[in-house]
């Protein structure tokens, strides 16, 4: 019996990882762990507006929901980028004795500056610079852990080579 898969990705913001976690979860009928909902949630609760005025009630919240998403033995997507905490979720993933795929988004800062314009975010290009660069550092450090790299010459086609990459999988 194959192990339960958890669906990962790396990437900076805009660069369609949301995107592409919320039609791999309907693909595949797979529940959803959102740290844009965690956040949320916290921001909510605690009154505040910067995530950083609340980071202990952060991490306790998104270490109490994405304890649970394990709990329940199941695949599920992990729509979070896992740049600067992937070595501690890999660990959870083998501790849980599930397995995993890893997308990584490996765009351009030009490219995400236009994605980012598209959507309206409101990142700085010094913000998106300074996220590219964690995110060089982790395809660096941790290239043989991840599954498939998106780029700007197969962006387009990222949910099919997606499907294709945890079809092998499962």
């Amino acid at each position: 019996m194959n192990k339960p898969i958890v669906i990962c990705f790396a990437g900076a913001t805009a660069s369609g990882k949301s995107q592409l976690a919320y039609a791999l979860s309907e693909e595949y009928g797979l529940p959803i762990f959102s740290n844009d909902a965690v956040r949320h949630d916290v921001k909510v609760a605690e009154k505040v507006e910067d995530i950083n005025d609340a980071l202990d009630a952060y991490k306790s919240l998104r270490d109490e929901r994405l304890d649970a998403m394990f709990e329940r033995g199941k695949s599920f997507v992990y729509d979070a980028s896992v740049d600067r905490n992937w070595s501690d979720l890999k660990q959870k993933i083998h501790k849980n004795n599930f397995e995993y795929v890893l997308i990584s988004f490996n765009l351009s800062i030009e490219f995400i500056s236009r994605l980012a314009k598209m959507f309206d975010l409101p990142e700085s290009p010094e913000e998106l610079n300074r996220l590219l660069v964690d995110h060089e550092n982790f395809v660096r450090d941790c290239s043989g852990d991840i599954t498939l790299n998106i780029d700007e010459n197969n962006y387009g086609d990222r949910q099919d080579l997606s499907e294709t990459a945890i079809d092998y999988k499962i």
